[in-house]
């Protein structure tokens, strides 16, 4: 036998005694077995013994042994992040020819469970121990070795753990073992405690305890307490808060935000205090959060945003940049396990943000790219003199955050600088800004008190009436008189604050007069009419807030075209997720109906999405001068603008990203009533973020008093929009719907829809918004749909010298099949048009073959036909029908619950 390649030399003699430490198991038996060909002089009784006593030691005795310093859900975590196999607790032991590892693993499942393996001996190599440390390699047939670290229970432990284990070694283990024992010793050094990060976990901790304590909700914060605490609301930082971009680190939004960053911040933070030291580390951290919230605003300037997040970027920057700096000497294991996950991690977050909406990535790539520089620029500090290139180095990294942070002052400040034509005029008039205030916090704890029932009505109408009406009294009349020198550009935000101080007023006196009269009626209404007048002036805010704003860098030209380039818009077409009929189906006619409108619908939202502003605005101003052009004579106009609310609605974009894009949309189209309407329904949307979609009932007061509010905000749109958005059918049909939303009466929206109808006759979309308010879900009924129809189509009907009597009964015909099938898509299965509604079954039958016959083309025409002569048991219609099949079935003509298969087998008809 030669001698072991990886142990050379010869047993050592002891005092007489063989001294076998050292080799392995597997070496010792080898030498056994080929004890003839040894050179050197071996007493086999002793080897024998040693043979048996290792086998004995190896067959009875484990080691305990820990993966990760925490067990359960979090150990995994950290196992996970750390690329090792198990976590928690465990065990090794050593067998012939190869090494048992037990430990805890999760299932692809999720569970966890004890688990056990057995690794060969000869692909274990680079055994390490340091303390009570170990670690060693195992060879894997096509990825580069896993890295294995365990902890044993102590120094001893550990070392007879590594006495186990083979001694197979790289040809650079030995220069890098000394690198790790360096690099452990630093970390383990009495000067390195983390307690900066420590504190800063708390902090964060205990100001979300407070918040909960304080809004009553542990889940979620109230987003009013974040702004009051100090989130960083784009326009208050810019204009005098800069505290805000320290403050908002301690907010978070959730628990589960709140969760998420903790964890990163303790895993990642301690050990890069570790490293840069606690003063660099607190400096890194700070600056890092200052500059993501700095770049958060020059991103876009009407962001409200708080959380850790961009801090904590900074720290995992600056650990990447120390792990891969040259002067740090980090050893290749120590770099390869712990940099791949860091970064996936961050690759994984951004992208995440890039698909979601509400995470503000802006603040991430701030935090990230100032933590590297200032991580570059500190990691050569430790323990050896700086050369002087490293000075070079680290001098031009932090010189570019410094340029970097005026750089973005510089953007944020001419933002700032930026305002409103309704700003100046508040500017102007800062004492009622101020007395405001101050009021209406009077007004709140007074009105509070009173309805606690710690002071009696008298006392209520008595300090109303001393407090709160002398304010408004003098704020009317003196804001009057500022009008006629109200810059021109104000758009009428003076006389509305006007019109709202006045209001304030009257409410005040009907408290006051409510308050001695015991009854409030009179106050009730005052607040409504108030709170309209309010959302007037939010309306102005939020035009402020988005027209007037600099334009950020997230719609600077070059930012778009990479965003569309790298399809970072991209998003699924945003649908109608309560879906009663079949969607399209491949099979349909793409030139028909309803495949157009599903790719119309798609194509406004990417537009929207990719800032497309001047096509979509001159695709919707063509498609609105030619009504009814698609296949089955509906309308291009209505399909890009259900497209445009779909979106809103169900596409998980956010009211700012929408405020934003529309704000783009009007800078690039001036003048554009198109924008104007899309912001109607922005706000639509918006409101039923609110509230949500079930019934009345299901919701709470709070959120209806929201909802409520936001659909008078898009009424306040409407009415100022009315000169222009009165010469487009759209703009009555979204009237009437937010008058219905808003509470509104039925004759408003009768008056509203005969104004739309004498302009824009043909315009079906009025008609289907009549439909809607009508439907006894929105407390109309089906007798009053029956003769909103019956009333078209008799107007349809009246004699006319320059109409044929024949074409004018066809034309009503059409219509009135045409209105209750709109009706019946509205209801979907929850009414029978012909059983609920009076539908007559011959009059739709002789409207549907109109229609088939003015729509050769469309499929769609001729199985609502086939529809319809089946749900109102016409057969030979629907035997006409069938014979079109199956080359022409339109799948969204019908439904789950009323397919072409049950009307087959109603009339025994094969499918």
């Amino acid at each position: 036998m030669t001698q072991s390649e990886d142990r050379p030399g010869v047993f050592a003699q002891n005092d007489g005694e063989m001294d076998f430490t050292g080799y392995t198991d597997a070496q010792l038996r080898d030498l056994r077995d080929h004890i003839d060909a040894v050179r050197f002089p071996v007493n086999l009784q002793k080897l024998a013994e040693e043979i048996h006593h290792r086998e004995q030691e190896g067959a009875t005795r484990r080691f305990a042994i820990r993966f990760t310093s925490a067990d359960g859900f979090v150990g995994w975590v950290q196992a996970l992040f750390s690329f090792q196999p198990f976590y928690g607790s465990g065990s090794i032991a050593a067998e012939p020819g190869q090494i048992l590892i037990e430990g805890w693993r999760r299932t692809w499942l999720g569970t966890g469970q004890q688990s056990e393996t057995a690794v060969p001996s000869d692909r274990i190599r680079n055994v390490y121990s340091d303390h009570e440390w170990v670690s060693f390699d195992v060879r894997r047939r096509i990825l580069w070795s896993r890295h294995h670290m365990m902890r044993a229970a102590d120094a001893s432990a550990a070392s007879a753990v590594a006495r186990l284990l083979p001694t197979s070694r790289s040809k650079w283990f030995d220069k890098q073992a000394t690198e790790i024992r360096d690099f452990y010793r630093l970390l383990r050094a009495p000067n390195r405690q983390p307690w900066v990060t420590t504190l800063l976990v708390l902090a964060c901790l205990g100001v979300y305890l407070v918040q909960a304590v304080i809004s009553g909700s542990w889940l979620a914060a109230d987003g009013l307490l974040l702004v009051n605490w100090g989130a960083n609301v784009g326009q208050l930082t810019v204009h005098g808060a800069w505290w805000r971009l320290l403050s908002c680190l301690f907010l978070h939004v959730s628990l589960l935000h709140l969760a998420v960053n903790m964890w990163v911040l303790w895993s990642a933070g301690r050990l890069t205090e570790r490293l840069f030291g606690n003063v660099a580390f607190a400096v890194i951290y700070t600056a890092a959060g200052l500059m993501g919230g700095l770049l958060s605003i020059a991103w876009n300037p009407a962001v409200s945003s708080v959380g850790a997040s961009g801090a904590i970027f900074g720290i995992l920057g600056a650990y990447i940049a120390y792990l891969i700096h040259g002067d740090t000497k980090i050893p290749r294991p120590v770099m390869r396990a712990r940099l791949i996950p860091t970064l996936l991690f961050i690759i994984f977050s951004i992208l995440d943000g890039l698909l979601q909406s509400g995470i503000d990535n802006a603040a991430h790539a701030g935090g990230l790219l100032t933590g590297f520089l200032l991580g570059w620029a500190g990691a050569p500090m430790s323990g050896r003199q700086l050369e002087t290139s490293a000075k070079v180095r680290s001098v031009a990294a932090i010189l570019l955050v410094v340029l970097g942070a005026a750089g973005l002052l510089l953007e944020i400040t001419g933002a700032a600088s930026q305002q409103s034509p309704a700003e100046q005029f508040l500017a102007a008039n800062a004492w009622y800004s101020t007395g405001e205030a101050k009021n209406l916090q009077r007004w709140q704890e007074i009105a509070g008190q009173a309805a606690a029932g710690t002071i009696s009505d008298a006392d209520l109408a008595r300090r109303f009436e001393t407090e709160i009406v002398p304010f408004w009294r003098q704020a009317e009349p003196r804001l009057r008189k500022q009008i006629s020198t109200a810059p021109q550009a104000s758009s009428g935000f003076p006389a509305a604050l006007a019109d709202f101080a006045g209001l304030r007023l009257r409410w005040a006196r009907a408290i006051v007069a409510g308050a001695r009269s015991g009854n409030p009626q009179d106050a009730v209404r005052m607040m409504n009419r108030t709170d309209a007048a309010q959302a007037r002036l939010d309306w102005f805010a939020l035009r402020a807030q988005f027209d007037h704003q600099a334009k950020s860098v997230a719609e600077s030209g070059l930012v778009t075209g990479l965003e569309n380039i790298a399809w970072l818009n991209y998003r699924p077409c945003a649908e109608y997720p309560f879906r009663d009929f079949n969607p399209v189906a491949p099979g349909d006619l793409a030139s028909d109906g309803p495949a157009r409108r599903q790719a119309l619908k798609c194509l406004a939202q990417h537009l929207f999405m990719t800032r497309d502003f001047q096509r979509l605005d001159n695709l919707l101003a063509v498609a609105a001068r030619h009504p009814n052009d698609l296949a089955d004579g509906r309308s291009s106009y209505d399909a890009l603008f259900d497209g445009i609310d779909n979106l809103f609605e169900y596409g998980g974009i956010s009211v700012n990203a929408t405020m934003v894009r529309l704000a783009e949309w009007r800078r690039a189209m001036p003048g554009s009533v198109h924008a104007d309407l899309a912001e109607v329904s922005a706000l639509v949307a918006w409101g039923y973020a609110a509230r949500g979609v079930g019934v009345a009932n299901t919701i709470t007061a709070q959120n209806l008093q929201l909802f409520q509010h936001r659909i008078n905000i898009a009424q306040a749109a409407l009415t100022a929009m009315a000169p222009r958005g009165k010469k487009w059918a759209q703009w009555y049909a979204q009237s009437i719907q937010v008058n219905l939303l808003g509470n509104g009466k039925e004759e408003e929206r009768q008056a509203l829809f005969n104004e739309g109808h004498a302009l824009f006759p043909d315009d079906a979309n009025l008609d289907t918004e009549m439909l809607h308010a009508l439907m006894p879900r929105w407390g109309g009924a089906f007798e009053k749909v029956a003769r909103f129809i019956a009333a078209q189509v008799s107007e349809r009907t009246k004699a006319s010298p320059s109409q044929d009597a024949r074409k004018r009964y066809l034309d009503a015909t059409e219509l009135y099949a045409e209105l209750y099938w709109r009706y019946a898509t509205l209801e979907a299965g929850n009414a029978d048009i012909f059983k609920d509604v009076y539908a007559d079954p011959d009059t739709v039958s002789m409207g549907m073959a109109v229609a088939m016959k003015r729509h050769p083309k469309s499929d769609y025409v001729a199985n609502v036909a086939g529809r319809l002569a089946c749900q109102s048991d016409r057969r030979l219609e629907y035997l006409v029908f069938h014979g079109r099949l199956p080359k022409h079935y339109s799948a969204s003509a019908w439904s789950p619950d009323f397919s072409v298969e049950a009307c087959n087998k109603k009339f025994g008809l094969k499918s």
